[in-house]
Order: C-alpha cells, then structure tokens, then sequence
C-alpha cells in the first residue's frame, strides 16, 4: 500500500467503531439512570421517546463529521495523487528517452511523446496494440516475448539490455533499456515500465571513429616499418653491389657479408618487435637474474647511449631471480634505455637499479591486487619527463611522440606485451622537464638456480643487433 494512501477497509471499519462505541455508551448509561430516576411507566415511555431522538440527533451529527472529514481526506489524497501524476506524466514527455508501460499481455498502456517521433506512430494506432508485434524485429521477437512471460511469472525482470525496434518505416533503432516490474496494491505483477536511451547514433559515431583509428594505426604502422625496412634493404643492396665489384677480394666481401647479416638480423628484430606487441612470440623461460642481465649488458648499452649520457647501475646485493626469457628481457631492457637515451637530447644520466620488494594487497591500474615478493628492475633518465596527456597512452599501439619515421611506436608496447606476457607489470613516474622513471615488476623465484647461458660474453639481442653500421 502505498504511503499516504486512504484504506478502503479501515475507513469504514472507524466510522461503525466510533458509531458503536457512542451508541452502546449511550444506551447503557441512559438507560441505567432512568432505571434509577423514573418509576412510572408513561413517564417512561415519554423519555425513552426525547431519547431516541436525540439519539439520532447525536449520532447523525457524529456521522456527518465523520464522513465529511473522510471525504475531505479523500479528495486531498486524489488531489495529490493527480498531481504526481501530472508531474510523472511532464517528466516522461519532456526527457529525451522513450518512457512506455506494457501489461501483462504485453499491450502498451502508456507511451510518451518521444516513442512516437522516434518510430512516426500516432498514440491512437500504438495504444493498446502489442508491443511485441509492432516494434520489435521478427528475428529476435519470440526470444524477447519469452524472456518477457517468464519475468512476469517470475516476479523479476532483466533491469538492462539492449536491443533494436522497429519504426513505421521499417528501419531500426538500436535503443538500451531499464526496465522494471509494475504491481498492485496487493504486491501482484501488472505488467512492466522501461525507460530507454536511442544509441544508434552514438554506436555509429563508435564504429566510424574506431574505423578511422584503425587505419590511422595501420598507416602509421606501414609508415614507420617502411621506413626501417628501407634502410635496411638499402644496407643489404648496397653491400650485394659492392659484393660484385669487389668478389676477389675475400676481406672485403667478409666484412660485407657481416653487414648483410647483420641487416638481415635487424630485419628479423622489426618482426620480433611486432610479434611480441600481439603477443604471439613463443617464450622460453628460465629462471635468470637480473643482476647478470645488467652486468653482461652494460658495455652494450653504453654504445647505444652515446658519450653525452651517463650510464650508473645500483644493483641490489642479492640476487633478483626471475623466470624469464632471456633474449625478451634484454630486448626490454634494451628499448626502454633507448627511449631513455631519446628523452635526453642534450645529455644526462640514465640510471638502472634492482631490487626485491614485498608487496602486501597491492592494486594495480587493472583493477588487480598482488602480494608477495617481486623483482623490480627500474630505469631512470634525467631527461625531459613524460606529459600527462601522454603518459596515459605510452604503452598504446604505434603512439610516438617522435619524428614521423624515426620509430614505429611499438618499443613500449613490446616491452608491455613481453612483461605482461611473464606475469609482470610495469609502473611509470614521470614529471615533465624531471625526467622518467620505469619500474618493470616480475614475480621473484627462489634463489639457487643459475640462469641457463649466462656465461656468455655477448648478450644474445646485442649480437641480433651488433653491425659495422
């Protein structure tokens, strides 16, 4: 029942309680004192009569304020109800959204204006029509009717979805719905309301956008993998040409030879980095420590950071174990120390550290929580910081800030693709015009398991790279 509302039961039932109670009271207490005041019968029969009038005078009196208050507590309640009513009705014509109520037969009982611009039918030709038959596609109508009997004899119905309707003229309308079950005074289902927002436009909008994005990545994409492989085509035909001119003299051709390789081993580099970006480069994982890593490719990264940086590494004094594709993580490594070098035009110092931490319910930025221990291999620069408007989109697809063809955009997206690919993360600080700071977190192995291949002299990606160019 709802709040405020007039019972239809207790009403009556107080005037009878009230009329009873005044009357039972009147008749014992007059009767009892003329027993004990009037000893002739006629004298009597006189009283009883002035009595009975007055009792009704009494009584009609006493009903008369009763209803009257009954009805005036009536028309205060309808008074209400029709201007709730009114307002409801105001809302539901004036908001941008399709308001409509169904029976338990699934009929249109009320619709507002926006239903019929939307679909160009007059309320007189859709009230009291089906609305099943009218407005939803033959493709998914049956399912649709069957969802909406089984609510209805299930007391619940489902409070959002979406799906398209029908207009007079036969195209759709892609709308999202919030529905709810109507009842009775008694609790009984009587039928169902929804309210719903046309997003056709918007999803149309969605999917032009989306288009449009997608081929501005593959553009950018093509262009900067044009440009590297040109350069590297360039290598390997002007190397073939010389190789012709210069057959007899077998040094030569050695050291060109080299550079072909080497070129090609670039070459194959540039599909690996796309391979791990999708992240369907296969992984051999071992356990491996990151101090080593660091240690063995320290020379190499001195040669690729020039003489204006500086290169310092604090390595944590016990061993940071991980299991790790060795190659993939120094190709990590390898990148994020050339965006670092990148960063700092005019020098600097760029810093690489390890360490273990213990994270205790930590969130990440997915909405995921971690704990235990973890490696943490950090790399800092002192270079020009990162944007805000931008570090929201490092880790994207072929975003650059660079030069058009001087990268392809997919250095960090690799490394996010190989780090996530071995259960990692990685976390960014940076303040513009302070520098950067990536910390690339893998979960730590247990310590006693030597990195397979770490007596090598050379780290595996520097000889993919290493070239006289």
């Amino acid at each position: 029942m709802e709040s405020g509302r007039p019972d239809a039961y207790s009403i009556p039932t107080r005037i009878v309680a009230i009329y009873a109670i005044v009357s039972g009271v009147w008749i014992f207490f007059s009767d009892s004192l003329l027993d004990l005041l009037v000893d002739d019968p006629r004298t009597m029969a006189r009283i009883g009569m002035v009595k009975g009038w007055v009792f009704v005078l009494v009584t009609s009196t006493l009903l008369f304020f009763l209803i009257r208050r009954t009805v005036k507590q009536l028309r205060d309640f309808n008074s209400k109800f029709q201007e709730s009513e009114r307002r409801f009705r105001e809302l539901m014509e004036q908001v941008r959204m399709i308001a409509v109520m169904l029976d338990r037969q699934g009929q249109i009982v009320f619709c507002n204006d926006f239903l019929l611009q939307l679909s160009g039918w007059s309320r007189e030709e859709i009230m009291g029509s089906n609305w099943f038959d009218t407005f939803v596609p033959e493709p998914i109508r049956n399912d649709l009717r069957t969802t909406f009997n089984q609510g209805l004899a299930a007391g619940e119905i489902v409070t959002h979805y979406e799906n398209a309707i029908l207009t007079r003229t036969g195209t759709e309308r892609l709308i999202v719905w919030n529905n709810t079950v109507l009842r009775d005074g008694a609790g009984s289902v009587t039928g169902i309301a929804g309210l719903g927002i046309d997003v056709t436009d918007h999803r149309r909008l969605e999917e032009h956008l989306l288009q449009a994005q997608k081929m501005e990545s593959i553009g950018t994409l093509a262009g900067g993998v044009a440009h590297d492989f040109n350069n590297i085509l360039t290598v390997i035909l002007s190397c073939v040409s010389l190789l012709r001119v210069r057959a007899g003299d077998a040094e030569r051709s050695k050291q060109l030879i080299d550079q072909i390789e080497g070129a090609s081993r670039r070459a194959a580099n540039l599909t690996s980095s796309l391979l791990a970006f999708s992240r369907k480069q296969q992984i051999v994982t071992r356990s491996i420590d990151l101090n080593q890593i660091v240690i063995t490719l320290q020379a190499f990264l001195e040669r690729i950071i020039g003489e204006d940086v500086v290169l310092a590494t604090e390595l944590s004094g016990a061993g940071v174990s991980v299991m790790a594709d060795r190659g993939q993580v120094e190709q990590v490594v390898m990148n994020m120390v050339g965006n670092a070098r990148d960063a700092m035009p005019h020098g600097g110092v760029l810093t690489i550290r390890t360490s273990i931490v213990q994270l205790n319910g930590q969130a990440l930025e997915d909405g995921n929580v971690v704990s235990g221990k973890y490696a943490r291999l950090e790399i800092t620069d002192t270079g020009e910081g990162i944007a805000l408007k931008d570090r929201k989109r490092i880790f994207e697809p072929f975003f650059t800030t660079k030069e058009v063809g001087k990268g392809t955009g997919l250095g960090l997206s690799m490394a996010y693709g190989i780090i996530k690919q071995h259960n990692g993360w990685i976390a960014v600080e940076s303040e513009t015009g302070r520098g950067s700071t990536f910390q690339i977190y893998l979960p730590l192995v247990e310590q006693g398991r030597e990195a397979e291949g770490e007596e090598r002299e050379e780290p595996e990606q520097a000889r993919r790279w290493r070239s006289p160019l």
